[in-house]
């Protein structure tokens, strides 16, 4: 489980460093414009989309093969890994398809419409990184 534990922490730590550090310094950027900005974010969060597939993939096929060798997993261990799926079934079904088409539309010089999607956007991903570190610390204590 300690294996566990560390997925969720690194997990993590790519969550901070991608969506709360250089997202938001990236727009501090002075020589660069919004499109450029916008450009460079979605090529970003393209790639952690990547990331976080294989990282959740990653932990359910470690998550089976500790059920697979009759390891004890309780609901206290489970039910927060079922939230970190529905958080990325939120975010990558119906929120990000929705923030790239304003991007694009941004990207493209357009006027979009005032959306709160983004901060719906923003909760969903603080509470996921609580979610993955509140993981982290429940497999490093049940090992």
């Amino acid at each position: 489980m300690q294996f566990l534990s560390f997925s969720f922490y690194l997990w993590g730590g790519i969550i901070i460093g991608v969506s709360f550090i250089a997202t938001p310094v990236k727009f501090l950027a002075p020589n660069l414009s919004l499109a450029q900005t916008l450009s460079v974010g979605r090529v970003t969060f393209k790639a952690l989309s990547i990331v976080e597939g294989v990282a959740f993939l990653l932990v359910t096929l470690l998550l089976l093969a500790l059920f697979l060798f009759k390891e004890k997993l309780s609901l206290t261990l489970l039910l927060p890994v079922f939230a970190i799926a529905m958080v990325l079934a939120i975010q990558y079904l119906w929120i990000n398809p929705i923030l790239d088409m304003r991007l694009l539309k941004i990207i493209d010089g357009e006027t979009v419409e005032k959306s709160n999607l983004h901060q719906i956007y923003i909760f969903l991903e603080g509470m996921k990184l609580m979610l993955i570190l509140y993981c982290g610390f429940l497999f490093k204590v049940q090992s």
